[in-house]
């Protein structure tokens, strides 16, 4: 009975943190487009960067809010940051909530 309770304890705890793993692989993932994007954006305004991170979260299946995309752009620098919360579901019923902040700074690249 011991060795069944270890083996359901050690799945619940390698459960949770494939849940957390895969929130966090999803935000690396996002934070290596958003870089890409961002040292190619030369020829971009502000607005178009922030619609292509908006894009890059919709393809990794996060909820990218337009309005909580903060992007500065100068002839020779940009920086993007953004923060956003993705939701990993532990329970079925009890979605706990995960806050990632991104901020990423690149030289433009002609």
């Amino acid at each position: 009975m011991r060795t069944l309770i270890k083996l359901l304890l050690a799945a619940a705890v390698l459960y949770v943190a494939w849940r957390f793993g895969q929130s966090y692989w999803r935000f690396y993932q996002f934070e290596d487009g958003v870089q890409q994007a961002a040292q190619f954006a030369f020829k971009q305004d502000e607005a178009e960067v922030r619609s292509r991170v908006v894009s890059i979260g919709s393809q990794l299946g996060l909820a990218i809010d337009p309005d909580a995309v903060s992007v500065r752009k100068t002839m020779s620098e940009i920086t993007v940051d953004l923060a956003y919360t993705d939701q990993i579901e532990i329970l079925p019923s009890r979605p706990y909530p995960l806050n990632h902040t991104l901020r990423v700074h690149a030289w433009l690249r002609p």
